[in-house]
């Protein structure tokens, strides 16, 4: 404290005192962390409605893994897919009780990719015997010098052991007329624990796939990653503090009232209601608002940064 006193004291002109405060304000900037979500590596798959996992090999263990995480992680976001509410009249209109005969939509066959795999899992274990010669003594604490006396030695016998699974194989998808979606990706990782105890071959083998699977996931739809994005303050102080605590409902229905009611609303309560929707993974009301705001304030980095993240999303 003594040091940032001196600083503010030794400027002598206006742009070293405004320099200086930039650097005090700067630590206190306060943040929401969420799972932000992310446009694939790969955008080939966005003509496509809907993926079907063949199992080559259903039923051996090693396939079955495989096909799980992969469904796992395909499955685990769903941007973007924020239904309206409907009226009671609609529901009542569309659930006839014991009568209640769902819609489905048929796909077309073209608009479907098939995502299929071979795989081969390769386990190494070694295990190292060693011994060690020791001294045995015999102690008599209640002495008060000489306290203990060699009484013999023995080989203590001691171990190590290396496990070291290697996972290789292919993943394709293709479409209907079994033409690439995207080129093959092949599998290749190796994974190792060593130790007196280590863990089975089927928990690396688990956690492995899983891994390739959250991998390849991030190639082709879009996927989660955890951000830690700013909340501006300057607006409505109330709403900051609801962010941080994670009420991001009562956030929204704060914020919305504020900025509908007012003819020239803050950019702060605008881009912090974004801040909401998109943490919630409404993207297209997040994406509104992160337009209102950058408006308003559009050499803004946190504004800046958070527009361009949801585009990205709602494109792909």
């Amino acid at each position: 404290m003594k040091n940032r006193s001196y600083m503010i004291t030794s400027c002598r002109d206006l742009a070293c005192y405004v320099a200086v405060c930039l650097l005090l304000i700067q630590g206190c900037a306060k943040y929401k962390e969420f799972e932000a979500v992310f446009p694939p590596e790969n955008n080939s798959l966005a003509k496509y409605q809907k993926i079907v996992i063949i199992n080559k090999n259903r039923g051996e263990h090693l396939y079955d893994l495989m096909e799980n995480a992969l469904k796992s992680q395909l499955t685990s976001i769903h941007p973007g897919n924020v239904k309206p509410g409907k009226k009671d009249g609609e529901i009542g209109n569309e659930i006839k009780m014991f009568n209640y005969n769902p819609k489905i939509d048929a796909i077309p066959e073209q608009k479907i990719a098939y995502l299929s795999f071979d795989l081969k899992a390769d386990e190494v274990i070694n295990r190292q015997k060693k011994s060690n010669r020791v001294s045995l003594k015999s102690c008599d604490y209640l002495k008060k010098k000489d306290k203990c006396r060699t009484t013999g030695s023995a080989s203590i016998a001691s171990g190590l052991q290396t496990l070291k699974v290697i996972l290789t194989g292919h993943i394709y998808l293709k479409n209907s007329s079994e033409n690439a979606i995207i080129a093959a990706t092949p599998i290749q990782r190796t994974l190792s624990d060593s130790g007196k105890v280590i863990k089975t071959p089927a928990n690396l083998i688990f956690n492995g796939l899983n891994q390739v699977a959250y991998e390849y996931a991030k190639k082709i739809i879009p996927h989660k990653r955890r951000i830690s994005s700013e909340i501006l303050k300057g607006g409505d102080s109330i709403s900051v503090k609801l962010i941080e605590n994670g009420a991001l409902n009562l956030a929204i229905n704060r914020l919305d009232k504020i900025t509908s009611k007012s003819d020239n609303p803050d950019y702060e309560d605008l881009y912090n209601l974004g801040l909401s929707y998109e943490a919630l993974n409404e993207f297209q009301p997040a994406l509104e608002h992160y337009h209102k705001a950058n408006d308003l304030k559009p050499q803004n980095d946190a504004i800046k940064t958070a527009l361009r993240r949801v585009q990205h999303i709602i494109q792909n």
